[in-house]
């Protein structure tokens, strides 16, 4: 059985070809996935917001 935290979701983000290479070789150098950094960037977003 799926919890709501294990079902997966499809968000479609448009960033530009620069920000997506920044991203990617952010992501090689620190071993996570781009997913990973736009998590964080999200939860960044949302601290400083609340």
């Amino acid at each position: 059985m799926l919890t709501e935290r294990m079902k997966p979701s499809i968000i479609v983000l448009n960033i530009s070809a620069e920000m997506h290479k920044q991203a990617a070789i952010c992501a090689l150098q620190n071993n996570i996935s781009l997913n990973k950094i736009v998590e964080q960037a999200l939860q960044r977003f949302l601290l400083m917001e609340n």
